[in-house]
């Protein structure tokens, strides 16, 4: 039964079905401690929606209008956050989505598509990227094209969606590499969306300004060539807000003043086509970034402290084994997609690690989540993996 569902679900399914109390989930996100239980060491997001909904009293759950003196002072919070030169800012327009990043991509592709529909009719992403994908193209009446990881061999046409951290392999694009990849897009005139749900992850060992600063680095490599660059933010996994859902943003650096004005006219034209507003949820977030956001800094670098810690002792504990390729400096962030040997998936549920299936045709693989690692029990459950990994 379980190989009918998708692959992240059935393996939470078999890690509810486990009755052993030593049972480790691999699969699951950034809200895990060092002990492998959920966590949530998020402290502003959660202080601000409760403010947020003690204010709005009987109207909260409507869509709301947020003040523009705090939507002001949030996009300055959020263009800090992702590095945005201060020379582009007033070039930048910044709309807000219901729907977590998932939201931001789609409201960034609908931004795109409005003024050059024939010109985009794919969407185009990174082999072995997010499953959801799919689910957005399918929702924007796009195919959905692969390209290699590091954006090499691109097709013709669409539009490139490119995640600075690779949501699935945990393969990083070289640094250098950025600077010739924009230039890909400014010769073509041809937008390039960056998806940005894990700013921080790739750089989680280094202190936290410069984490930000290294991976944020794409973006000035991009808007330094002048490439016609649409971010799509997300803010789930680095303020840790699983349990509120709110919206992301979706940033368009304009080239021009000209050409922001005409953004902020078509952008403004989508909002009102979706619902006009923001929700609840959402609207929080505005008022932390524009209020507290060193609250939220500290709630992300708890969570970069998390992540480098589980990644200290993947790769003191893979080290020597087939596994250690996985954890060098061309990896990083919160996955990995491990090449494993035939029935390697059961026979580790059966020691009670649990896995997500990311196995294709040609390849039995599987898809750990880094931080899901119990800090106490590293060596036995990285011996355990590292064992089962194909030479």
């Amino acid at each position: 039964m379980l190989s009918t569902v998708d692959p992240n679900v059935a393996a939470n399914l078999r890690f509810k079905a486990d009755a052993s109390p030593a049972k480790v989930n691999l699969a699951i996100g950034t809200n895990v401690a060092a002990d492998g239980r959920p966590w949530s060491a998020a402290t502003a997001y959660p202080a601000a929606l409760a403010a947020l909904v003690q204010s709005l009293g009987s109207s909260c759950g409507s869509y709301t209008v947020p003040d523009p003196d705090v939507l002001t002072r949030a996009q300055q919070a959020l263009c800090d956050l992702l590095a945005i030169p201060a020379d582009v800012r007033a070039r930048t327009v910044v709309s807000w989505a219901t729907g977590g990043g998932s939201g931001a991509l789609t409201r960034a592709l609908s931004f795109i598509r409005a003024e050059r529909r024939d010109a985009y009719p794919s969407m185009v992403v990174q082999r072995d990227s997010w499953p959801g994908y799919s689910s957005v193209a399918y929702t924007q009446g796009m195919a959905m094209d692969l390209c290699p990881t590091d954006l090499s061999d691109l097709p013709a046409r669409g539009i490139v969606v490119a995640q600075t951290v690779h949501n699935g392999s945990g393969q990083l694009i070289e640094a250098a590499r950025w600077s010739p990849i924009a230039r890909q897009f400014v010769t073509g005139d041809r937008a390039i969306v960056l998806d940005v749900p894990y700013l921080g992850f790739d750089f989680s060992r280094l202190p936290y300004d410069e984490a930000i600063a290294g991976s944020a680095s794409p973006i000035c490599d991009l808007i330094a060539a002048g490439a016609a660059l649409v971010i799509a933010f997300g803010p789930t996994k680095i303020f840790n807000t699983f349990a509120y859902r709110p919206g992301g943003a979706t940033l368009a650096i304009c080239r021009t003043a000209e050409e922001a004005d005409a953004a902020r006219a078509r952008m403004k034209r989508i909002e009102r086509g979706s619902s006009g507003f923001i929700d609840v949820a959402t609207l929080a977030l505005v008022h932390a970034l524009a209020d507290n956001a060193a609250g939220l800094r500290r709630d992300h670098a708890a969570i970069l402290a998390r992540l480098a810690e589980a990644a200290a002792d993947w790769r003191t504990h893979a080290a020597g084994t087939p596994l250690e390729q996985y954890f060098t400096d061309v990896y990083g962030g919160l996955f990995r997609i491990v090449a494993v040997k035939p029935g390697a998936i059961d026979r580790l549920a059966e020691r009670h690690i649990h896995t997500v299936d990311a196995s294709t045709a040609a390849e039995v693989r599987v898809r750990i989540n880094t931080v899901g690692l119990p800090h106490a029990r590293a060596a036995e459950i990285v011996a355990a993996i590292a064992a089962e990994t194909a030479l």
